[in-house]
């Protein structure tokens, strides 16, 4: 009887608790999802038209994210040199009339040791700011930019991804968790450079990723600030005949995926003198 008695007890708190509506999954994926899709944006490789009258070759080859309205965003420096030898890389931002301006950037510095880029489009400004000469890139509403953590991730943390799969030109969200801390590349298994250095710090999530999501930033559900930059996944060899057998063409999902701690970010940014905050400027304006 005491034992009935002490499950009621403990089911009906568990029960109160998660009826709280702070701790409301649901709530808070639509309070954080417009943001963190506006602030995200779409990493292309473009190469232009060709001699005769074949189109220019537009691809997605990975993500980013505003981290201020000055411009600056953050991406993964394996994207950035992914930039074809004829073409040029730009990033695909969303107008109003949701079509996408096709942006150029400056790279401000690739740090290949952590496999991270802080960028910046020049002359980026967005509306609530004010466009006064044509000499500035105005980016109409909507825009959003996100905020870096400096709180340590925690074990079982739900996150919420934001990315560009490959051939998309749209941003899509996927829900996690942080599902280990301090590990590291799995030897042999990793299809292309990540970091270098301070590998113990990357963190593992499972999340249902795509190509094309690396550099796409993962938000605290709670908080909304960027716990981590998605780098790569994990494929999932199998054990035959007393080797692994990978298929580098297949590369079978494991599910998990490796990610750039946000320190790493804060590192980046503060070495180059940029700052992050979240900003939410998501309804339309009309201004041209």
């Amino acid at each position: 009887m005491k034992r009935i008695l002490v499950c009621i007890i403990v089911c009906t708190a568990m029960s109160a608790y998660g009826a709280s509506p702070t701790e409301d999954t649901q709530a808070l994926l639509y309070k954080w999802a417009p943001t963190l899709s506006t602030a995200a944006v779409p990493i292309v490789a473009y190469i232009p038209i060709p001699e005769g009258n074949q189109p220019a070759t537009v691809r997605t080859i990975g993500s980013a994210f505003f981290i201020n309205r000055k411009g600056f965003f953050v991406t993964v420096a394996h994207v950035i040199d992914a930039k074809p030898p004829n073409g040029f890389l730009c990033a695909n931002v969303m107008t109003p009339s949701k079509s996408l301006s096709c942006m150029q950037f400056i790279v401000v510095e690739k740090d290949s040791d952590h496999d991270l880029a802080l960028c910046q489009i020049p002359g980026f400004i967005t509306n609530s700011a004010g466009a006064k000469t044509s000499s500035v890139r105005r980016i109409n509403n909507p825009f959003a930019s996100l905020d870096i953590t400096h709180k340590e991730p925690k074990l079982g943390e739900l996150l919420v991804l934001a990315g560009a799969p490959v051939y998309s030109t749209l941003i899509s969200i996927q829900l996690g968790i942080v599902s280990a801390l301090n590990t590291v590349y799995p030897p042999g298994v990793v299809s292309h450079n990540g970091p270098v250095k301070d590998t113990l710090s990357l963190l593992q999530v499972t999340v249902s990723a795509n190509h094309g999501d690396s550099g796409g930033p993962l938000i605290d559900l709670t908080s909304g600030a960027v716990v981590g930059v998605l780098d790569q996944l994990i494929p999932s060899p199998l054990f035959l005949n007393g080797k692994d057998e990978l298929s580098e063409k297949g590369f079978e999902r494991s599910g998990i995926f490796l990610v750039i701690p946000a320190k790493w970010v804060n590192d980046l940014l503060t070495k180059n003198h940029a700052k992050s905050e979240v900003c939410a400027e998501l309804t339309r304006s009309g201004n041209g």
